[in-house]
């Protein structure tokens, strides 16, 4: 028992080192860099960093990026917003009747320092209209 107290301990001063959302924080891992992927309406394919399971029922993703300063990309969004259109239509049984939020997180670390930065995700339809684009310019 006591060794169990410990990981939790240690899991907790982690998390608050961390600065972790509350939200991921109480919520379960679901998911770390494995692939996930969808061949309905279009094939996509990808490999979030985390996947956590919140409130419930409700997903929401994590991607980790190391860079001189923490600033959100484009690109940044345009990556969680496409993990988000694939977990809603996979059928992996981990993530069926579950719904992603229309948000997540990019972890940032940088000089030693992590911070989350909440983005705001594009829709599915969105990502569809921009794979197929993508994929006209191939």
């Amino acid at each position: 028992m006591a060794m169990r107290l410990s990981s939790s301990i240690d899991r907790w001063r982690w998390e608050l080192a961390e600065g972790m959302p509350a939200e991921i924080r109480k919520g379960r891992l679901l998911l770390s860099e494995r692939p996930v992927w969808t061949e309905y309406p279009i094939p996509l394919y990808g490999i979030p960093d985390e996947v956590y399971l919140v409130s419930g029922d409700a997903l929401v993703l994590v991607d980790t990026k190391v860079r001189p300063l923490p600033v959100v990309s484009v690109r940044d969004a345009v990556q969680l917003s496409v993990y988000r259109a694939i977990l809603s239509y996979t059928q992996d049984a981990l993530f069926r009747g579950r719904v992603s939020q229309p948000y997540g997180y990019i972890r940032f670390s940088w000089n030693g320092s992590i911070r989350y930065v909440r983005v705001q995700l594009y829709s599915v339809a969105i990502v569809m209209r921009l794979a197929l684009a993508y994929a006209r310019t191939r």
